[in-house]
């Protein structure tokens, strides 16, 4: 008989290989991630069974005019098949684009009905009838690159963690995927704990840029277990940050987005899903950090590879992401993987953004 663990890894396996790549590619799922070997960051690209893939850790630098064609205004247009979604309370759901300081979105909708908006743990969802046809809907999206390192420094001599911890509880507490109140995350965490919550993050990030390997391997779950292995893909790396960060006292969430692989963007192209964290600091609210870039703290643009990054959502704390068992919710993320059958988006260039 299997044990329990090994079956909720093997559903999560399963599962993930159908998000990504679709009902086609059931085998060789170790290989359905990919690690660049410009970069050594991890996102969910494909790869072909038998492909090769270099781990290199090293970040190519671009010149100011090259970081400048990395942003703009983007189009974007989701069809939507509702029978292969997952569906709550009778309706199929995807993630309504956030705005945040470095995106501001907006959508209309092209052809089917209109979807119900709800907010759920800040994230806004649009919500639609299960029992129709097609869905097509058209994001803009205008991404700018954001640096908040000098506010963060200056956080970094003011700020406590009990301030943050209190006002954000809800981003404390332990999930079914990040267990962050684990022996494992308590122990390390006790090692890092600093008074002050920026100087708990940094030094976070900067022990994982030690000792926690960027590999093409699936997450173990819960993320307790991706720690004690010791390396992992953007999946992992973003669970692992987080769960140390929590039970450091640090807020910390999941994001769930896009990124571009390429050198620049170009006027038309497809860009992947890729995952990454927020963390919390008062005065400040919510901080993107990329947990494998130990200078990304509230700079994604430090990563001059994978640029721009687009944030779908965050996990929700109150439900349990990729794991369709026991009534548990898929993310509107992953939702829309499944019911676009593609794990990139496809994406027309409106206008670029230039930077000083």
């Amino acid at each position: 008989m299997e044990r329990f663990e090994d079956v909720f890894v093997n559903a999560f396996v399963s599962f993930i290989s159908l998000l990504i790549i679709g009902p086609v590619v059931q085998q060789d799922t170790k290989s359905l991630f990919v690690t660049t070997a410009a970069t050594g960051l991890c996102w969910t690209t494909p790869v072909r069974p038998g492909q090769t893939v270099t781990n290199h850790y090293s970040s190519p630098a671009h010149s100011a005019s090259g970081v400048n064609q990395r942003f703009g205004k983007l189009r974007f247009v989701w069809k939507l098949d509702p029978t292969k979604g997952s569906t709550y309370d009778g309706s199929v759901y995807v993630p309504d684009l956030p705005q945040t300081l470095s995106q501001q979105c907006s959508w209309r909708l092209i052809s089917g009905a209109n979807p119900q908006v709800i907010e759920q743990s800040g994230n806004k969802i649009l919500m639609f009838p299960s029992n129709l046809g097609a869905e097509e809907i058209e994001f803009t999206v205008e991404v700018k690159p954001v640096d908040l390192r000098e506010k963060i420094k200056e956080l970094e001599e003011t700020a406590t963690a009990e301030g943050d911890a209190t006002s954000q509880k809800e981003w404390l507490k332990p999930t079914v995927p990040v267990d962050s109140d684990a022996r494992e995350f308590q122990s390390l965490a006790n090692e890092l704990r600093k008074k002050n919550p920026v100087k708990t993050v940094r030094a976070v990030l900067a022990w994982m840029d030690k000792n926690y390997k960027k590999e093409v391997v699936f997450p173990l779950l819960p993320a307790s277990r991706s720690l004690k292995r010791g390396s992992g893909e953007c999946a992992a790396n973003s669970m692992v940050f987080v769960g140390l960060c929590q039970a450091a006292g640090v807020p910390a969430r999941v994001v769930q987005g896009l990124v571009n692989g390429a050198s620049t963007l170009g006027e038309s192209g497809t860009i992947s899903c890729h995952m990454w964290a927020e963390v919390w600091f008062s005065g400040l609210d919510w901080v993107p950090v990329e947990p494998q870039r130990p200078n990304s703290l509230g700079y994604l643009a430090a990563n001059d590879w994978l640029q721009p990054y687009i944030k779908l959502e965050h996990w929700d704390p109150k439900l349990s992401p990729y794991i369709p068992t026991n009534g548990a919710t898929l993310t509107p993320a992953s939702n829309l993987g499944l019911m676009t059958g593609s794990p990139g988006v496809s994406y027309h260039l409106l206008s670029r953004t230039t930077e000083k």
